[in-house]
């Protein structure tokens, strides 16, 4: 070790703040590094690392100890030693600066929505990588590696957890296009509703996956021609499966009504914006039209107004074999299973009014594949109608996911009717596990809180 000149330590000082002049900082923070550095340096009495027999670490755990009578010191930094303590500490305030500055930042796009937290820390990532990958072909070297493999641990992690959130949002409920009063949506709503679902699915899957999924102009005409078509027309009978006979016909009247006064031409601009509002729930997005997402909105509804006639009928041959009694209790095929057990399924509380949201748990359930891709919405919705079920609904998450959605729903959020401590038995009546698994009272009720609590509880929460 040896004590530096003058211009040495000048020449020190030079390359420190030529560092700080490349730090991702605002001018206040280096303007106030600057001037710790010079005066640090240049006007700060020092602890003599290479005079003193001891460090000056010790010297601070006991400065009473008589060993340390004659502590040694130099008028600012004069020698390699100090220069190498001063660096550490540098290195470890600025380490902690940076996390305070990512934790501030990290806040900030909390509250933003999720997939645009996810589309803003992607392109932080995609920088990182950028510079990893200049640094490996020789154009530019990266400054400090260890934190940059800090960084995208973090950000990683953020971008996937955003992203879970972004899924589940995506098939909530829109408030805005559902009445905040008690006014009952009907059918057509409904269909409009389901649809700005699926447009909103489509898209974020071809923008997520492009390189495996390309956009199919056809897509949304085979959707509503057959899985769509085929979801309305169950749909109905469920609706109006509890109602008596003035019920029936006072809501099957005012939805064949709505396909008069809801026609193609006259509620495209409200398609817009019901897509616009959901794509964008929970926030509130001021809506300003612009041209690709008209023109993406607009393609669905071209398709949407080449069957609307067709859903028309459906619903005109549902009402007139009402009138004729062919119908008053609709059932649903197929017939429900003969073997009842004493406790047949739940019994959704806001079954009238929250109807519509048992179809966006099922789909928040399926986008987070904890139940089968393939389930159909009659058999998902005869889980919550209190009633026997028509086929049991296949779990694919494992055992203690099965267990927390049931505590959720059950006994935390109360979203269905006291069961009278039967909960674990209309599990095992309404569910069954993928792999095979046999669900009995005892396994269900000892489950402790799965990994992904959270994302099944805001699923539960839709309704």
């Amino acid at each position: 070790m040896a004590t530096l000149s003058d211009n040495q330590i000048n020449a020190h000082i030079d390359k420190l703040l030529n560092f700080v002049d490349g730090l991702p900082m605002g001018d206040k923070g280096k303007a106030y590094i600057r001037a710790k550095i010079i005066i640090d340096f240049l006007d700060t009495w020092q602890f003599d690392d290479e005079a003193n027999g001891f460090t000056i670490d010790e010297y601070l755990a006991n400065p009473s100890n008589p060993r340390f009578t004659d502590v040694q010191t130099t008028y600012g930094i004069r020698n390699t030693t100090q220069i190498e303590r001063w660096t550490e500490g540098f290195k470890t305030a600025l380490k902690k600066s940076r996390g305070m500055a990512l934790d501030k930042h990290l806040k900030e796009l909390d509250k933003l929505h999720p997939a645009h937290k996810a589309a803003r820390l992607s392109k932080s990532l995609a920088a990182i990588t950028r510079a990893e990958l200049f640094e490996k072909h020789g154009i530019q070297s990266i400054k400090d590696p260890e934190w940059n493999n800090q960084l995208k641990e973090i950000l990683g992690a953020e971008i996937t957890f955003s992203k879970e959130q972004a899924e589940l949002l995506t098939k909530a409920p829109d408030p805005i296009q559902l009445q905040n009063n008690d006014e009952e949506i009907f059918i057509v709503e409904e269909l409009e509703n389901r649809l700005a679902i699926e447009a909103v699915e489509y898209k974020r899957k071809i923008d997520d996956l492009w390189e495996t999924h390309k956009f199919d102009p056809h897509y949304f005409g085979n959707f509503i021609s057959g899985p769509l078509l085929n979801e309305f027309s169950k749909s109905i009978y469920e609706r109006i499966r509890p109602l008596n006979n003035q019920e029936i016909n006072r809501y099957l009247s005012l939805s064949l009504q709505q396909f008069k006064t809801h026609t193609p031409p006259k509620r495209h601009k409200a398609f817009l914006l019901n897509y616009h509002n959901t794509y964008w729930y929970p926030n509130v997005m001021e809506y300003k039209e612009n041209e690709y997402d008209s023109k993406y909105a607009t393609h669905v509804w071209k398709h949407y107004t080449n069957h609307f006639q067709t859903f028309k009928e459906i619903l005109e041959k549902i009402y007139d074999d009402f009138r004729a009694g062919l119908i008053g209790t609709p059932e649903l095929p197929p017939p429900p299973i003969k073997t009842k057990p004493s406790a047949l399924s739940f019994n959704y509380i806001d079954n009238a009014k929250g109807y519509q949201n048992i179809t966006y748990l099922m789909e928040s359930l399926k986008r987070n594949s904890l139940i089968h891709k393939d389930t159909k919405l009659t058999h998902f919705r005869s889980v919550f109608s209190g009633k026997a079920i028509e086929q049991k609904i296949i779990w694919t998450g494992n055992i203690s996911e099965l267990a927390h959605f049931i505590k959720t729903l059950h006994n935390t959020a109360k979203k269905v009717e006291d069961t009278k401590q039967k909960q674990w038995e209309i599990t095992i009546n309404c569910f069954e596990m993928a792999d095979g698994t046999e669900l009995t009272k005892d396994k269900l009720r000892t489950q402790k809180a799965p990994a992904r609590a959270a994302i099944i509880e805001k699923a539960v929460n839709i309704l």
